[in-house]
């Protein structure tokens, strides 16, 4: 299970700024290496760090009640169509309604290599999607992922 930032910064979801960025001071100060000599107070601070870092950010903020944790690594296909090339000269169309991140897995039964024994049945065929993200995003691009992201 992912962290819960909230829990981390001692406040509800329902929480305001002004509420975030007081329960990060507090937790900040209670936590600070250089104040606090517990040998776990600089992992917790970190995690205080990156509680407020996300909570702060309205648009963070929102993927993250969404998505939970997951969401800050960065997601790629939803709502597409991928044709998977098979050894046979075939393309199967594998629709992707869910959100698919980087190592995601399915399954296309009865896609696979036909079995030694019997070859009229096939195996399993396992699509695992490995996803690049670009380094520039064209402007056209730009706009349309704007249009398609929660606004601040």
């Amino acid at each position: 299970m992912g962290k819960d930032y909230y829990k981390t910064l001692g406040i509800t979801s329902g929480s305001n700024e002004d509420e975030i960025k007081k329960a990060y001071r507090r937790m900040a100060l209670k936590f600070h290496p250089d104040k606090n000599k517990d040998p776990n107070a600089e992992e917790k601070f970190k995690e205080i760090a990156e509680a407020y870092e996300v909570l702060s950010d309205p648009k963070k903020r929102v993927i993250y009640d969404q998505y939970g944790e997951d969401g800050k690594y960065g997601w790629a296909l939803c709502g597409c169509t991928v044709n998977i090339p098979t050894i046979d000269n075939r393309a199967i169309t594998l629709p992707c309604n869910d959100i698919i991140k980087p190592g995601t897995i399915k399954r296309l039964r009865g896609e696979g290599l036909p079995f030694p024994k019997n070859p009229s049945q096939r195996g399993d065929l396992i699509v695992e999607f490995q996803v690049r993200f670009p380094d520039r995003i064209p402007p056209q691009s730009r706009e349309i992922i704007k249009q398609h992201l929660p606004q601040s």
